[in-house]
């Protein structure tokens, strides 16, 4: 016989779901936080000899290009979980994702900002 379904708190309750938002947590934090830096350049305010200054900007050109790297990393690795996520569920479970996706978006980009825009012209 089928075991019995968890309910809706044990399956949010799980070591799963722990162990996948500390992950997220984990990856999710310090990316910002490491492209901020990586495109950020620092004002220098004082004079520098032309060697100094050549150093100084191609240390920002390499630091530049590998957090266009990163980005393409991360993107491609995004790219290959979604592809194995497709390959490996059937379409009704696609569907659905779709659905959510566009649901998110639409809430995202329309309806939260249309409804912080009446709240605003109201008060």
């Amino acid at each position: 016989a089928c075991p019995p379904k968890p309910s809706l708190l044990q399956s949010m309750l799980s070591w799963d779901v722990l162990f996948a938002s500390i992950w997220a947590i984990l990856l999710g934090a310090p990316m910002p936080l490491l492209l901020f830096t990586l495109f950020k350049k620092k004002v220098v305010q004082q004079r520098l000899s032309d060697r100094r200054k050549k150093t100084i900007v191609s240390c920002w050109i390499w630091s530049e290009r590998f957090g266009w790297f990163l980005i393409f990393l991360v993107h491609s690795g995004c790219v290959l979980v979604l592809t194995q996520f497709v390959r490996a569920y059937d379409w009704g479970i696609m569907q659905k994702w779709a659905v959510a996706t566009c649901y998110s978006a639409w809430h995202r980009f329309i309806s939260a900002p249309g409804i912080r825009m009446i709240y605003v012209l109201v008060i």
